[in-house]
């Protein structure tokens, strides 16, 4: 039997109620998230192309941020995603 949710993270995670921005791998344009909780390994969002994204996408603050992070998603409920980072942030060439 694996060991309670709670029990599993490697790192603690930190509430952050905040804007994020998701661009998908391979599309031009993105769209806006909010950024519920966030841990060094991965957070967790409500957006509303939950649905329709693929598993691997980019994470940043703003639609033109010179930083962002390579994210996959975990899991899926409705608008939510919990997603794992890939990478550290890195600048947008």
């Amino acid at each position: 039997m694996p060991p309670p949710k709670s029990n599993r993270r490697t790192s603690p995670r930190r509430t952050r109620i905040h804007g994020g921005w998701v661009t998908v791998v391979g599309e031009a344009s993105g769209r806006e998230c909010k950024v519920l909780n966030v841990s060094a390994g991965g957070a967790k969002l409500i957006m509303e192309i939950a649905p329709r994204i693929g598993t691997k996408f980019y994470l940043s603050a703003s639609p033109n941020a010179a930083r962002r992070k390579q994210c996959v998603v975990i899991w899926r409920r409705s608008s939510t995603v919990g997603i794992k980072f890939l990478s550290e942030f890195r600048s947008v060439n």
